[in-house]
């Protein structure tokens, strides 16, 4: 799993360098952490073996991400739709953040 986290960040990195923002990522971040917006946070999702013949034949690796930004227009929510396996989820707004839900879901590997 570690290869696809890391893979994703790197993905969500340059989305976020595209689009002239500053990358700042959190990975599954504790209550301590202070973010600093925009920023994305990301964590792992799903995980799921499909099986033929009784015996695994791939896996998958979901994670789940939200971009939170103070500003309503920015580009990288378009952008992130332009990445393989991406699909948003919803939008919501607290604290007067903009929030945008994403899932990512890609194979791990095949067994």
């Amino acid at each position: 799993m570690e290869v696809n986290r890391l893979e994703l960040r790197n993905k969500l990195i340059s989305i976020m360098e595209e689009c002239g923002e500053e990358p700042r990522l959190y990975f599954q971040p504790d209550a301590t952490v202070t973010l600093v917006y925009p920023c994305m946070i990301y964590r792992l999702g799903t995980m799921t073996t499909r099986k033929a013949n009784d015996k695994p034949y791939f896996k998958t690796v979901g994670f789940d991400i939200t971009y939170v930004t103070r500003s309503p227009a920015s580009e990288v929510p378009a952008k992130m739709l332009g990445l393989q396996y991406m699909n948003f989820d919803r939008y919501y707004t607290a604290e007067n953040l903009h929030h945008y839900a994403y899932t990512y879901t890609n194979t791990l590997k095949e067994v």
